[in-house]
C-alpha cells in the first residue's frame, strides 16, 4: 500500500514538473495550481483546454467557440492552445514510450 502510495504521488509530481516545465515554453496555455486545479488553461482566463478539444469532438468549429461561447477569445488563441495542448500530449506519449 505504501509503494502504491509514493508511486501515485510521484506521478502526480512528475506531472506538476512537466506542466510546469511546458507552460514556460507554451505562447497559449499555462497550468497553475490555483487555477482550474492545475489543468491547462487558456492564458489569462479559465477556460481549460479539455473542454475546448472536447467541443471541437462534439462537432463545434473554432469560429462557432468564439462567437457563441468564449467572444473575449480570438480564433488564433483557440486554434494555439489546442495545437499546444496536441504538442504537449504528443511529447508526453513519446517519453512514456522510451521510459
Amino acid at each position: 500500500m505504501l509503494n502504491t502510495l509514493i508511486q501515485h504521488t510521484l506521478t502526480a509530481f512528475d506531472f506538476f514538473i512537466n506542466a510546469c516545465y511546458y507552460t514556460f515554453a507554451m505562447k497559449y496555455l499555462e497550468a497553475r495550481p490555483e487555477r482550474a486545479s492545475g489543468e491547462f488553461t487558456i492564458k489569462g482566463t479559465r477556460i481549460r483546454i479539455a473542454m475546448v478539444i472536447n467541443m471541437l469532438a462534439h462537432g463545434f468549429t473554432l469560429e462557432e467557440l468564439h462567437t457563441e461561447h468564449f467572444p473575449h477569445v480570438s480564433i488564433r488563441t483557440l486554434r494555439g492552445g489546442v495545437e499546444e495542448a496536441t504538442q504537449y500530449l504528443s511529447a508526453q506519449t513519446n517519453a512514456e514510450k522510451i521510459l
